[in-house]
């Protein structure tokens, strides 16, 4: 769990973050097209990797690991709303759609949607 929850946390979310893509932006002169092209190459490249490691491991449970959500999907969440706005589909990484599914059928992960957040926009 900690292996998964790190590696969205490090290697997806820490590329996504504001001062990156404003960097790509302000400093490196890149268009808005060509930011969302190289999140979503980063994202859709961590996205692969977690699907073949579910697949690798038999996984078909609710959550990442087990009937019970952990760190790994509460990090998963935040990264699938961050594929979706900056134009990726993630709809192709079925074991990581039905997670998000699963997590937004629990309150708790209701309430602090990414989308329900004043700075979501």
């Amino acid at each position: 769990m900690r292996l998964l929850a790190l590696s969205i946390a490090c290697d997806i979310h820490a590329l996504n973050i504001p001062c990156v893509l404003n960097y790509l932006v302000k400093t490196l002169g890149v268009s808005e097209e060509q930011k969302n092209t190289w999140n979503c190459h980063w994202v859709a490249r961590g996205f692969a990797a977690l699907e073949a490691r579910l697949a690798a491991e038999n996984e078909a449970d609710l959550f990442f690991h087990g009937k019970q959500p952990t760190l790994a999907d509460i990090c998963l969440i935040s990264q699938l709303f961050n594929a979706r706005r900056f134009d990726g589909n993630p709809t192709a990484y079925l074991a990581l759609v039905h997670i998000e599914r699963n997590c937004r059928a629990v309150e708790a992960f209701r309430q602090v949607a990414p989308e329900r957040q004043p700075d979501a926009a």
